[in-house]
């Protein structure tokens, strides 16, 4: 994996493309209309809910028995979050 800054967007046919240069090079990518693009906003308890996909992260305690200092990313309209 490279992490990269985007510098440019160009909308065409085929969908959007992303121009991500990066130390060393520079490097194109397609991304299909089918893509979700996601972003993080505050929500509630009513948000986690039977079938909302999730992802939980955190530390545990010194005894293993909880999760402390995480969170927790709740997808959206059947959206899996981003991790």
């Amino acid at each position: 994996m490279t992490n990269a800054n985007v510098e440019q967007t160009v909308e065409s046919v085929n969908g959007s493309t992303v121009t991500l240069k990066y130390k060393g090079g520079e490097k194109t990518v397609t991304i299909a209309p089918s893509t979700p693009i996601v972003t993080f906003a505050e929500a509630t308890k009513d948000d986690v809910k039977p079938g909302a996909k999730v992802f939980i992260a955190g530390v545990p305690n010194p005894e293993g028995t909880m999760l402390t200092k995480g969170f927790i990313a709740v997808g959206k309209d059947g959206t899996t979050p981003p991790m």
